[in-house]
């Protein structure tokens, strides 16, 4: 495919359910993926809130969501691709606010798609 990935090295860690984490990172990278044409770039990385919370991000520089679509893309069943079966994003969002986040996402057609699994508990001894 030619796209370019990158992790951003962090020391950053979170209090959550692995197996949780890991599939809502799954679906957010794979969509990023899906959404990024050959030479794009997909990045992964986790920032510091001021209050002690972690966002982890998944940037890409895909096609974007509009501006009409992107309330909707975390309704069950709804996709834009059409191998997708719109359940990623939904389940995405679910698992954000079980982890004691929320799922935030910010588009723009033709310049791609910044997903933040937002404010999820920091470690203790990193707040």
């Amino acid at each position: 495919l030619n796209i370019g990935f990158s992790a951003a090295p962090s020391d950053l860690t979170v209090m959550a359910d692995a197996g949780l984490l890991r599939r809502a990172l799954l679906n957010l990278i794979l969509n990023a993926f899906k959404a990024t044409m050959k030479g794009g770039d997909v990045e992964l990385r986790a920032e510091m809130q001021d209050r002690g919370l972690v966002d982890i991000v998944v940037q890409d520089t895909g096609c974007g969501i509009s501006a009409e679509d992107l309330p909707y893309v975390v309704e069950p069943y709804y996709s834009r691709f059409e191998e997708g079966t719109g359940l990623g994003l939904s389940l995405t969002d679910e698992i954000a606010r079980k982890l004691g986040g929320r799922l935030v996402l910010q588009s723009e057609p033709g310049a791609g798609t910044n997903a933040k699994l937002s404010g999820l508990p920091a470690c203790e001894d990193e707040v």
